[in-house]
Parts: C-alpha cells; sequence; structure tokens
C-alpha cells in the first residue's frame, strides 16, 4: 500500500512539473503568435501568391 502512494505521488509530481510547463509553453507561443500573425499579415498583404495557397 505504501509503495503505490508513493508510485501515485511520483506520478502527480509529473504531471504537474507537465501542466507547468504547458502553462509556460503556452503563455511563450500565445506571445510567439502575437509577434508572427502581424508579420505574417504583412507578409501575405506583400505577396499576392500567398493568398492563392492559403
Amino acid at each position: 500500500m505504501q509503495h503505490n502512494n508513493a508510485e501515485n505521488n511520483l506520478v502527480r509530481i509529473q504531471l504537474n512539473h507537465l501542466f507547468a510547463d504547458f502553462v509556460i509553453h503556452g503563455k511563450l507561443f500565445n506571445w510567439l503568435m502575437g509577434k508572427f500573425i502581424p508579420w505574417l499579415k504583412t507578409l501575405l498583404k506583400l505577396v499576392p501568391f500567398f493568398k492563392c495557397i492559403v
């Protein structure tokens, strides 16, 4: 029983780390998209050919 609890705690700790990473990467991703999307829109205006693809 004690061994099982230790395993459960380990899994919980790993999940917490994953969740923390997800939150951090999510914020990073949102920040990058905030920088990237305006640049992409500008590029699409400059290159009409891309509008055909997208």
